[in-house]
């Protein structure tokens, strides 16, 4: 199998079918798509990483904010209840839905959060001209958690959910929903300009400048 790390700056291998396309020609505001299969292989923006930092701060905050006020709050029949976005994990696990409520914190949080950190971590050390050879580790591990998110499925869930509630009893949205509503359109901006090639792309290219400033530095010392 041949890995990213291996391939010529140029060259991607498509995921839905495994040919090798040239990516050469590829120019700012433009798409290359598999010859093949027609699948959108790259994407090349204009400051690219600029915009996965901008998207994953503000989706952190968003997460961040979303954990600490109310969330949503019912009353019927003269009673309510307020429920924050952690109490309805902790709610499964009164109930000893532990399987259910371990899913929930991962997916809600868990993964969405590790996301974030890695693809800001990722696009802040490429934005500063800085990587290693745990850049490409980084960069399968957002690919990786990429496939898994889920958080706006549990978002719509909800949506689905206080519809069907809303004839038994009233619904009030807590500021809770507003940040995880934002968190989640943060999250699907940076999940659509996640770029492998164009990322893979940036590490290559500054490791291959670093590699050039370390034998420039030996020749001027052996000079």
């Amino acid at each position: 199998m041949v890995s990213a790390e291996s391939l010529p700056d140029t060259s991607f291998i498509c995921r839905e079918c495994n040919l090798l396309v040239d990516l050469s020609r590829l120019v700012d505001g433009k798409r290359a798509e598999c010859p093949r299969c027609g699948c959108v292989l790259s994407v090349r923006r204009p400051r690219a990483n600029q915009r996965l930092m901008v998207f994953a701060l503000s989706g952190l905050i968003c997460l961040a904010a979303s954990t600490v006020f109310d969330f949503i709050q019912l009353s019927a029949a003269g009673m309510g209840r307020e429920l924050t976005l952690p109490q309805t994990i902790s709610v499964l696990f009164s109930l000893q839905e532990w399987a259910l409520a371990a899913f929930m914190g991962v997916v809600v949080l868990g993964l969405p959060f590790a996301f974030l950190i890695a693809l800001g971590s990722l696009a802040l050390s490429l934005e500063l001209g800085r990587a290693g050879p745990f850049s490409f580790v980084l960069l399968r591990f957002v690919t990786f958690l990429r496939m898994w998110n889920m958080a706006e499925i549990f978002f719509l869930g909800i949506l689905v959910s206080m519809v069907k509630i809303a004839d038994m009893a009233e619904v009030a949205l807590g500021p809770s929903f507003w940040f995880y509503a934002m968190f989640n359109l943060f999250l699907i901006l940076a999940l659509s300009h996640v770029d492998q090639y164009q990322l893979g792309l940036g590490i290559r290219r500054i490791l291959a400048a670093q590699e050039r400033e370390r034998e420039q530095l030996a020749q001027e010392r052996t000079a």
